[in-house]
């Protein structure tokens, strides 16, 4: 019950306040002429305020465009400043430092996964490779006796058919296809 108090609670906070529009008549043929007079006053004064205000509020932002313009120029010319400072302090061994630490804070992530991303796809696909080659690669190893004679012999994974075989390459080509593309998305995002 607690939460959904604090629930309640949280969303009439966060909601905004109702408005309402009213729009008042007023019959003057039964007020008094000093009540008629101070209303009619009080509705001319509210029509004049409204009015002023577009004007104002037109002054006021051709103002705030030149203040605008202002600020503005004042940023080029700290900037045009701050440049040479900026190649100054930059030349300097603390400044390379700073910058390279800016530089990481910047693209640290990035670059981490950039770098850790190949160096695993290279080390994890030259397993594959090589699983591949052990399952799919005969090797022929010839052997010279002591009496010259060379003796062939066959090295590679015997499949039960051709089956197999070809589910085995075809695991292998998937499993690496899938890698690739998954450690593609960790270097590119």
């Amino acid at each position: 019950m607690e939460y959904w108090g604090r629930l309640w609670l949280r969303a009439l906070w966060r909601s905004p306040p109702p408005a309402h529009a009213v729009q008042l008549t007023v019959d003057t043929d039964k007020l008094d002429s000093n009540l008629t007079t101070q209303l009619l006053d009080a509705q001319k004064s509210a029509k004049d305020k409204n009015g002023s205000t577009v004007v104002t509020a037109a002054a006021q932002a051709k103002e705030w465009a030149g203040i605008g313009k202002e600020i503005g120029s004042a940023f080029a010319e700290t900037a045009k400043a701050l440049s040479v400072e900026t190649n100054q302090f930059i030349q300097t061994p603390v400044g390379k430092w700073t910058l390279f630490f800016v530089g990481w804070y910047l693209i640290g992530h990035k670059l981490w996964a950039i770098v850790a991303g190949i160096g695993i796809w290279i080390v994890l696909g030259h397993l594959i490779h090589r699983s591949f080659r052990y399952f799919h690669v005969p090797r022929d190893i010839v052997k010279t006796k002591k009496d010259g004679t060379t003796i062939t012999e066959h090295y590679g994974y015997s499949f039960a058919n051709s089956e197999a075989r070809a589910f085995s390459a075809f695991f292998h080509a998937a499993v690496f296809i899938i890698f690739s593309i998954v450690m593609t998305a960790v270097i590119l995002t």
